[in-house]
């Protein structure tokens, strides 16, 4: 079947123009769109557009004006100062023993681990009676708390009668000891004790 007249002349009626000239504009408008967008009318090609981070920056340290000094770092925090002690005998620094009298004639606390402190104790030791007796360590334990301990230095000597001789006795102990107590005499024997108090110096 052929088209008739009407089919055949659509374009030239007033809707075919105006769907034409509708179609023409938008053509021109997308291509004018891509040329601007190519540089085309700018001279230039045009940068894509870049993705921005949403994340937030960081806060920087603030150094104050004028210094030099760079931001700082974490430091680690150091433990304080070991505190100072003083060394008290409430019932006084003599003793007698058996065959021996034992006066403590100074005491000296110190530092000696992060945990620990060493006790040095000079005693006179004065023989009473014959032949004398012997200035071991095994005439010196010091209760901690109720624990005995054994010094860890302590001179090995005569002592003769009727004659006195000086030395050092050492002990290392917890820095938490609470009480106390030196015992003096040979172990096994007859011995006396000599309380001893720590008390931490005023600042």
């Amino acid at each position: 079947m052929g088209q008739g007249p009407s089919q055949q002349n659509w374009w030239l009626t007033l809707p075919g123009i105006l769907t034409a000239t509708a179609a023409v504009i938008t053509a021109l408008t997308g291509a004018i769109v891509g040329l601007y967008q190519v540089g085309v009318f700018t001279g230039g090609g045009r940068p894509a557009p870049q993705a921005h981070s949403t994340t937030a920056p960081q806060a920087q340290p603030t150094v104050p004006q004028g210094s030099n000094a760079s931001a700082p770092s974490p430091m680690p925090v150091s433990n304080a100062a070991p505190a100072q002690y003083s060394v008290m005998f409430p019932a006084g620094t003599e003793a007698t023993a058996g065959p021996g009298a034992y006066r403590v004639l100074a005491a000296r606390l110190d530092r000696y681990s992060s945990d620990k402190l060493s006790l040095r104790l000079t005693v006179r030791v004065t023989g009473l009676q014959y032949p004398g007796l012997a200035f071991t360590s095994n005439d010196f334990r010091l209760f901690v708390d109720g624990v005995p301990r054994a010094p860890d230095e302590a001179p090995i000597v005569v002592v003769g009668q009727q004659s006195a001789k000086d030395g050092d006795v050492v002990f290392v102990i917890p820095a938490a000891a609470q009480h106390l107590v030196l015992q003096v005499g040979e172990v096994g024997h007859e011995t006396s004790t000599i309380p001893i108090d720590l008390k931490a110096a005023p600042p």
